[in-house]
């Protein structure tokens, strides 16, 4: 009899005798573990990374205990992952009999990077293209492969032994640094001297900053990076092949995703995959709401639009023998019991399962409600009724209606009164628009020229990595028109009146790039402008009463640079912004004579670097909103003045 049945006929049934009967019926009785190698396959992943239950008792030392893998089973997880223990394989085979025992399926937790903190590691370490040392071992390090290849092999031994024990989850983020997720291209001593050394040269003294330079200027960049993947490759090939020795089931369940890492991409998804243990992709973009104000409906969709894009992104990879799952995250704001219990229905509608990274929750008190959620959307699973997560909510949103129809942040923004202007007299400085990027959160004030629907284009190109936009439209008394989430491009579409003034806000970690028809509009640039990669001329307005201002540009350095031509209104140059010697160039200038009007400003290349991430900042004397398009100019005066930023020299 199905649980579903089980429920019906035992009516107002309690929660505690449902996971009685869960356990019973739904994973297998004690001394019984479930068919692991169907887990992706026939019954869909449930997995619970453990951060929560293993902290429980007076002197925790973070170890699993029977009555919590008890309790993990009984709310419907099929995979067990401890959070900590798994450099101990006395702890990992102790957790693998009990979690057969209770019949459920384990994975020991682990880095896939190490950290360097020792002597020893010295010229040992990841280096970023821009020369910045990381404080982790290079994957091109012996001592990386030394720690992490024994480890691993070691679990598929006791894995052979324990049919419990499925595999490894292999957590590759690392927070060290800023420069990227896991491991890119390293520019390293010991795979620069071993790729110099393998192409006949003398040995040559580059330093590791100018190394990305030196190579592509010497045509020799695309060798370096195939020699590099090739070396990974070998290692990971030669892991494999020591796994299959013991038990060529024993997969891989990898975080983050391979568009985010090159060696998860080039390297361990190629080699540590087979037909018979397919790599497990677990994904993060669904740990929570997406950014902006979202209902939990709104907030499921936008994930589930993530998830079909992502999933087409992936295919486009064509890395054979994989599977993939997304995960779901209590600590992130706004991710309450229900949320996460719907959403671990709607991720498993799409993929082959999910995960849950166990944290922020206080077991005394939020636990219960996390767990008696994950339990009534594992069960949805598991009767294949997966129109759970589209049911209508039972508890009160976990924030108000006020907070849903205004964030903080843009509350803070509607409540400040603005006076606006169509500027349409022909400007001196005017020149075609180019090619632009906007990037992160952005504010937009849009001015109507027409009483009809208004359609703005909107494109993320930041396809790669498939992150979600969020937008928003309100007029200009804070009433909300519309809102919604895209991956890839859309339209925004709503009834405008003529003259009439709206706000857009555009929220997300992303770069995008705007049609703005039928409309003027400024963009807000009070605390900055971010372009990335292109950038359009940008007209700023200088009142009339200025008498000089401050302008910064600033590039995320030392590989980004920029240099730009300040011009007056009647297009005379003023001053040259360079981002080259320095990362922040701020520059006070002078316009005694100012009458008024649009000033430009033109960023482009410079001589040595790329154009990549580039910051102008507004000082307090300006407004702080510019324009991109000169026919669409929007003139945008705050009534309150804007205070000095502290800026670095």
């Amino acid at each position: 009899m199905s649980t579903k049945a089980l429920m019906k006929r035992a009516g107002g049934i309690s929660v505690c005798l449902f996971l009685v009967v869960w356990g019973s019926i739904g994973l297998g009785q004690e001394n019984e573990v479930p068919s692991c190698r169907q887990l992706g396959r026939t019954e869909k992943f449930r997995v619970l990374v453990d951060k929560v239950l293993m902290q429980q008792g007076p002197q925790s030392e973070w170890r699993m205990k029977d009555e919590f893998i008890r309790e993990i089973r009984d709310a419907g997880f099929n995979v067990v992952v401890p959070r900590h223990g798994a450099e101990d394989l006395g702890r990992v085979r102790d957790v693998a009999q009990r979690a057969k025992k209770q019949g459920i399926c384990y994975m020991p937790w682990l880095r896939g990077t190490l950290h360097a903190y020792y002597k020893n590691s010295d010229n040992k370490r990841m280096v970023w293209k821009s020369g910045l040392e990381t404080r982790m071992y290079s994957p091109n390090a012996d001592d990386f492969w030394q720690w992490w290849t024994p480890l691993i092999v070691d679990y598929a031994k006791i894995s052979a032994q324990e049919n419990s024990l499925i595999g490894v989850f292999l957590d590759f983020e690392d927070y060290f640094d800023g420069e990227g997720t896991a491991y890119d291209l390293s520019y390293d001593d010991i795979i620069f001297r071993e790729f110099i050394a393998a192409q006949k040269l003398k040995q040559i003294a580059v330093a590791p900053k100018d190394r990305h330079a030196w190579l592509v200027e010497q045509g020799m960049h695309e060798k370096f990076s195939e020699f590099q993947i090739g070396r990974w490759q070998t290692k990971c090939r030669e892991l494999r092949t020591a796994i299959d020795a013991v038990n060529p089931h024993f997969q891989f369940f990898v975080y983050p995703t391979p568009v985010e890492s090159l060696f998860i991409r080039k390297a361990v998804a190629q080699e540590l995959a087979t037909k018979q243990a397919p790599m497990v992709i677990a994904d993060w973009r669904t740990y929570g709401r997406p950014p902006g104000a979202m209902t939990s409906e709104e907030g499921l969709m936008s994930n589930r639009l993530y998830l079909e894009t992502k999933l087409r992104a992936n295919r486009e990879l064509n890395i054979p023998h994989t599977m993939y799952i997304s995960g779901i995250d209590p600590e992130l704001k706004h991710t309450d019991p229900e949320f996460c219990g719907r959403s671990a229905v709607m991720i498993s509608e799409k993929v082959d399962g999910y995960f849950v990274f166990y944290e922020g929750v206080k077991y005394e008190t939020t636990h219960k409600d996390y767990f008696r959620w994950f339990a009534r959307g594992n069960r949805a699973i598991v009767d294949g009724e997966f129109s759970f997560w589209k049911e209508k909510r039972e508890a009160p949103e976990p924030f108000g209606t006020k907070e849903l129809t205004h964030p903080k942040e843009i509350q803070q923004v509607l409540s400040e009164p603005i006076t606006v202007r169509t500027f349409s007299d022909k400007l001196a400085t005017a020149e075609v628009i180019r090619r632009y990027l906007l990037r992160d959160d952005q504010h937009i004030v849009i001015q109507s020229n027409t009483k009809k629907n208004i359609q703005i284009g909107l494109s993320n190109r930041n396809r790669k990595l498939t992150k979600v936009l969020t937008y928003a439209v309100y007029d200009s008394e804070g009433m909300h028109i519309t809102r919604g989430s895209l991956v890839d491009e859309t339209e925004i579409r709503f009834s405008a009146i003529a003259g009439e003034t709206y706000h857009l806000f555009l929220t997300g970690s992303g770069f995008f790039t705007l049609d703005m028809p039928d409309v003027a509009y400024a963009v807000d640039g009070r605390k900055q402008i971010h372009f990335l990669g292109y950038a359009t001329p940008l007209y700023f307005h200088v009142p009339a009463e200025v008498r000089s201002f401050t302008l910064t540009m600033r590039s995320a350095g030392p590989v980004e640079t920029a240099v730009a031509k300040l011009l007056d209104p009647q297009n005379g140059p003023v001053a040259t912004f360079r981002t080259v010697e320095r990362q922040v160039d701020k520059q006070t200038i002078d316009c005694p004579d100012n009458s008024g009007g649009h000033w430009k400003l033109v960023v482009t290349k410079a001589d040595k670097g790329i154009l990549g991430d580039v910051f102008v900042e507004f000082g307090p004397e300006l407004t702080g909103y510019c324009s991109l398009e000169p026919e669409k100019l929007l003139v945008v005066h705050p009534a309150v003045a804007r205070p000095a930023r502290d800026l670095p020299p």
